[in-house]
C-alpha cells in the first residue's frame, strides 16, 4: 500500500476517531459552525468515480468533526462537511482494487502534505487530486539450494530517495517465497530484502541484501517502474550467517541411549567456523553436544520407545538450521523379551501375525525356506538375532531341520530331531542374514511352524553365532573342526568333557 495515501492516512484518522464518514456523495451537509472541504478527483482526464478522500487532523486538532471521510461520486467530485476548523492533511486513493497511487493533496507524500484550512462556517474549494498510473515489482526470495523463505520483508525505496521520506512500499513473501509491491509510481527503486520485525529464529539465521546481490544501497541495481505494468523477477537468495544443518545423519540404538553421528554442514554461514553440535531426540528434548567431534550418545531414552533425532551446528552468529530428521529409532537393551508371535505356517488354514509366510504348502525333501523375521512381530529392523519356537508337525520321514542365516553356507549341524507323524518344538537363537532372513532346511518333507520370542538388537553385547557342531559321538560323522568326533556311544554314568 502507498505511503502517499492509504498505509499512514488510514492509520492517522484511525488514531484520530475521524473515521467516520462525514458529509454525503456528491452533496454538502450544513453543519452549524464546523467547515467544509470540496474538490474533484480524476486520472488527468476522467473522473475517477469511487475515489477515498480523506482528511487527517495536523497540529493536534482533536474532538467531534476533527477529520473524516467520503467518497467521490460518479462525476468525481466530493465534499467532506461537519470538519472542526483548523488544518487537515487531505488524501486521495483509488477505489479498492483499482491501479491508482494514493497522494495527498498536491501530489504530496504524508510526511510533506500541504495542510489544507477549515474556516468555520466556510467552505474550502478546490481540493482536487489527479491521481497517477501506478507500477508494481514482483520477485521471489530464496535461501542456498532455491529454498522459499515465507515471510522476508521486501521494501522498496526511490533512488534517488524523497527528502524525510522512508520506504515506498513493502510486503512479505508467501508460501513460496514470492512478493508484489503495487501502486508504485514509475521511478526507479531500490529494493531491500531483510527479516526485519520479526520474533522468530529467521531473524539471524540470513544475512539482508539489496538487489542485486549487494549489502548496502550504493551498489544496488536500481529497478524501474513503469505505469501500468510488473516489473518482475526481481529475485534473491539470502546467504547464511549459522550453519546449514550437518550431512549423513545416522542413528544406532543401544541400551536407553542412541549413538548419533553426522558429517560437517556443507555451509557453515557468514558467522564463522563451527563451534559446536547438538543432537536431539524427541518427543522428550534429549540432547549430547561436542566441541567438533562428528558423534555422541544421547543418554536417559527409555528402551522400546520410538524416537526420531536431529542434529544442529553453531557459528559465532548463533544455532544453525537442523539437519534432516532420522527415524524413528527404538532404544533397546541386549535382550528384547517379545511377546510371542507367528511369522511363519506352513500349513493350510492357519495365520501368522501379517499375513506373510502363511500356508505355503509342506516343505519338501531337503528344502531350503527363506523367512523374513527383521522388522516382523516386534523385531527391530536392525536385529542381529533372534529368538524362535521352532516345531515341526506332520512330518513324512523322520529327519532333522537347521536353522542358519541366509547368505551363508548352511551348517552341518541341526535345531530339531523328528520321526515320523511327530509333532515336536525346540527354542532356537538364530543369527539373522541377508534382507533380515533366517533359512530353514528340511531334511524331510514336513510342516514347519515359527514363533517369535525375542531378539538381540544392533550393538547388543549378545554375539550371534552361525551354528556349528562340536561334537558328535557317532562313526562317519564330522565336526566343525575334526575334534570330537566318532568317539563312540556313552556308556553307563559316563562323564564327557567337551571344549567348546
Amino acid at each position: 500500500m502507498s505511503r502517499k495515501m492509504s498505509g499512514a492516512l488510514l492509520a492517522v484518522a484511525m488514531a484520530a476517531g475521524t473515521l467516520a464518514m462525514v458529509g454525503g456523495v456528491g452533496s454538502v451537509a450544513a453543519v452549524e459552525a464546523n467547515g467544509v472541504i470540496t474538490g474533484t478527483v480524476t486520472d488527468g482526464t476522467s473522473p475517477v468515480a469511487g475515489a477515498l478522500v480523506t482528511a487527517s487532523p495536523l497540529n493536534g486538532l482533536s474532538g467531534p468533526g476533527a477529520g473524516g471521510n467520503t467518497i467521490a461520486a460518479a462525476n468525481g467530485t466530493y465534499v467532506l462537511s461537519g470538519l472542526l476548523p483548523g488544518q487537515y492533511a487531505v488524501g486521495f486513493d483509488g477505489p479498492v482494487g483499482s491501479p491508482f497511487i494514493g497522494e495527498f493533496w498536491q501530489n504530496k507524500y504524508f510526511e510533506q502534505a500541504n495542510p489544507v484550512t477549515v474556516t468555520e462556517g466556510a467552505t474550502t474549494p478546490g481540493i482536487d487530486a489527479a491521481l497517477d498510473l501506478g507500477g508494481s515489482i514482483s520477485g521471489r526470495a530464496t535461501g542456498p539450494g532455491g529454498v522459499p523463505l515465507r515471510d522476508v520483508l521486501v521494501s522498496v525505496a526511490l533512488d534517488p530517495p524523497n527528502p524525510g521520506i522512508g520506504f515506498s512500499g513493502s510486503n512479505r513473501t508467501d508460501d513460496n517465497g514470492r512478493f508484489t509491491i503495487g501502486e508504485l509510481r514509475p521511478a526507479a527503486y531500490v529494493v531491500d530484502f531483510s527479516f526485519r520485525n520479526l520474533t522468530s529464529v529467521a531473524d539471524s539465521r540470513y544475512e539482508p541484501e539489496v538487489y542485486n546481490n549487494t549489502p548496502n544501497y550504493a551498489n544496488a541495481t536500481k529497478v524501474a517502474v513503469t505505469a501500468g505494468q510488473d516489473s518482475s523477477g526481481i529475485d534473491a537468495e539470502l546467504a547464511i550467517r549459522v550453519p546449514s544443518g550437518p550431512q549423513n545423519v545416522t542413528v544406532v540404538s543401544g541400551d536407553d541411549q542412541v549413538v548419533v553421528s553426522w558429517a560437517v554442514p556443507q555451509l557453515t554461514g557468514s558467522g564463522g567456523a563451527v563451534t559446536g553440535y547438538t543432537a536431539t531426540a524427541s518427543p522428550g528434548g534429549k540432547t549430547c553436544s561436542t566441541t567438533g567431534a562428528l558423534s555422541c550418545t544421547i543418554a536417559g531414552l527409555t528402551n522400546g520407545d520410538p524416537y526420531t533425532v536431529v542434529v544442529t551446528a553453531a557459528n559465532a552468529a548463533g544455532t544453525g538450521f537442523p539437519s534432516a530428521t532420522v527415524g524413528p529409532v527404538t532404544p533397546y537393551g541386549s535382550f528384547i523379551a517379545l511377546k510371542p508371535g507367528r511369522v511363519l505356517d506352513t500349513r493350510t488354514g492357519y495365520s501368522t501375525i501379517d499375513g506373510a509366510s502363511n500356508g505355503i504348502g509342506i516343505r519338501t525333501f531337503g528344502q531350503e525356506t527363506r523367512l523374513k523375521v527383521a522388522g516382523r512381530a516386534g523385531v527391530p529392523a536392525d536385529a542381529e538375532a533372534v529368538v524362535l519356537n521352532l516345531a515341526v508337525t506332520e512330518a513324512e520321514a523322520p529327519g532333522f531341520a537347521t536353522v542358519y542365516p541366509c547368505g551363508t553356507a548352511r551348517p552341518n549341524a541341526s535345531n530339531i530331531n523328528f520321526v515320523t507323524g511327530q509333532t515336536i518344538a525346540n527354542a532356537v537363537t538364530a543369527k539373522i542374514g541377508t534382507a533380515g532372513e533366517i533359512c530353514i532346511f528340511t531334511l524331510t518333507p514336513t510342516h514347519l511352524v515359527v514363533d517369535v520370542t525375542g531378539a538381540y538388537p544392533a550393538g547388543s553385547d549378545f554375539e550371534s553365532l552361525v551354528p556349528g557342531r562340536v561334537l558328535d559321538t557317532r562313526t562317519g560323522y564330522s565336526t566343525i573342526d575334526g575334534a570330537s568326533n566318532g568317539i563312540g556311544i556313552r556308556t553307563f554314568g559316563q562323564e564327557t568333557r567337551l571344549k567348546v
